[in-house]
Parts: structure tokens; sequence; C-alpha cells
């Protein structure tokens, strides 16, 4: 984690939090077709299974803005800044866990049948990878448990978040991420602070973004998050140098 100098890196950052907001769209690529069926007689037999069903291509989109969160939500240097520890799985646990937050509140208003359809499925994909990122923790023993916990603040944090949002509570956004996010830990309140804005941020960008278009996982969220983070953390080690290892 981050020390607490560094302030010109850091205000940097912080001004990227507060530019205007604008629409995230970026074009994630086609579906790929398997390169021996990539021919008319091979697409004939991928239309005739449901390769380009509607349900299909809202499967491809899901797996897409799920590759879009889990590309920023990894990013080691942006977690620093928020206070997390890039060497926990529990870092981009929470970093996942607001994007996806975000993409199902943007789609609050999307109903019906193909909108219930979507969000069961882009949520199994969150599910199914936030279970293989336990694995690959190290958690051999107990991981149904642990992902059960995950689950619960999954939800905890949602309808935190949710409630601020509707003014049903006197509680910050702040307050709801120390709570989930920072094990109640008041020191972090300058960490929460810069993750509010960025939610913050970003939802008002998923917001300038066409729905066809989340729905796709045409989107990217804001890169310069992630640049600058990098400079940040470049600009605190040059000011706090990791200690060379004894000779």
């Amino acid at each position: 984690m981050l020390s607490n100098g560094v302030a010109p890196a850091r205000a940097k950052f912080d001004a990227v939090l507060t530019m205007a907001p604008a629409g995230i769209f970026k074009d994630r690529g086609g579906d790929s077709v398997p390169s021996k069926l990539d021919n008319p007689l091979g697409r004939a037999f991928l239309s005739l299974i449901g390769y380009y069903s509607e349900k299909s291509t809202m499967l491809v989109g899901g797996h897409k803005m799920y590759d879009a969160i889990t590309q920023q939500s990894d990013n080691p240097e942006l977690q620093k800044v928020f206070g997390l520890d890039p060497t926990q799985f529990f870092s981009s646990f929470v970093l996942v866990t607001v994007h996806m937050w975000m993409v199902f509140h943007r789609l609050k208003s999307w109903e019906g049948s193909d909108a219930k359809y979507f969000k069961q499925r882009f949520y199994i994909k969150y599910q199914n990878d936030i279970e293989s990122r336990v694995y690959d923790a190290g958690v051999q023993t107990g991981a149904g448990s642990w992902t059960k916990k995950l689950e619960n603040i999954f939800y905890s944090a949602g309808l935190g978040f949710d409630q601020v949002l509707r003014g049903e509570t006197d509680a910050p956004m702040t307050a709801i991420i120390i709570r989930d996010f920072y094990g109640g830990d008041e020191s972090k309140l300058p960490f929460a602070e810069l993750l509010a804005k960025y939610i913050t941020r970003e939802m008002q960008c998923l917001e300038l973004t066409e729905q066809k278009d989340v729905v796709a996982g045409n989107v990217c969220f804001t890169p310069e998050a992630c640049v600058v983070a990098g400079e940040v953390c470049a600009a605190d080690e040059i000011a706090n140098p990791t200690p060379s290892a004894p000779q």
C-alpha cells in the first residue's frame, strides 16, 4: 500500500476522478468463430445450433463486459492507490465487486426476459470467477464458506450503495466502503473517499454510455485512472524505495 507522501502525484490522480464524465464505449471486437467453422457450411451449422441467437449474443456480451471489469480491477497500481494490497486476493475482489454493482445499477431499468437472462448469466460469470480465484489463492478447505462470505459482502455493499443513492440512509458511500471493504478501519477514510469518487464518476460515465453497448460488453472503464495510478505508485517508490536485501 502507498505511504502518505507523493502529494503532487496524488493530486493528479484526484484530478482524474473529477474530470467531466464521458461515455466509455470501446469496440471490444465481435464474436470469434472457430477457424474450422469459418466457412459458409460451418457458419450455417453455427446458425442452426443457435450460435448467433439473441441469447447467445447476450452471453458473449456479458463475458466481454466481465473482461472489461477484470481488466480494470486487476490493475495492481489502481489497487494500491485505493489502499489495497495487490498481493491479496481480496483487493481484486473489492474492485471487481464495485464494478459489478455499477453495471447492475446502470441496467436497473432494463426489464423483461432478456434482461433477466443477461443479468443471471452475468452474475454466474462473476460467481464462477470469484470461486476460481479463491482456489487460486490457495484455499483448499472451506472454499465454499469463503465464497459464501464474499457473496454476503457483495450483497451487503450493493444494498448499502443502493440505499445511499435512494436517500434511505444518512450514511455516506464512504461508510459502506469502510464497513464492507476495509474491515471497519476508519483510518482508511482517505482511501474510501478516493474509491467513492471513482465509483461516482464511473457510474456517470456508464449512464452516458448506450445500454446496447453495455449489454454487448463494448466498454472500457476510464483508462486514465490506471495510467495515473501507475505514476502515483512510481512516485511513491522513488520517495520511499524498497530496502535492498542484505548481501
